[in-house]
């Protein structure tokens, strides 16, 4: 995947983040802080920084467990996004 296909799946990842309105509250703080590290990425220009690649494979490793069951759409969506992360060696 390369950057604008990345950026374009961290754009649609942070809108359905933003759209989910009920979870428990360890749930709600994973969301929160992917939702938040998205933004952050997202809010730079150009190309996503090798130094965020890492960081944000494992929060979207560790928001798969909390949504698996819940929100399987948006666990597909993360789990493209860890195999292109991987896929640039990261």
């Amino acid at each position: 995947m390369d950057q604008n296909a990345m950026r374009d799946a961290l754009t649609r990842l942070h809108a359905e983040l933003d759209n989910i309105d009920h979870v428990d509250p360890t749930s709600g703080a994973a969301l929160k802080k992917l939702a938040e590290e998205i933004r952050r990425i997202l809010e730079n220009s150009g190309e996503i920084p090798e130094s965020h690649h890492q960081s944000l494979r494992e929060s979207l490793k560790e928001s798969v467990g909390h949504f698996e069951a819940s929100h399987p759409l948006l666990v597909s969506t993360m789990n493209r996004i860890i195999q292109s992360l991987s896929d640039m060696g990261v």
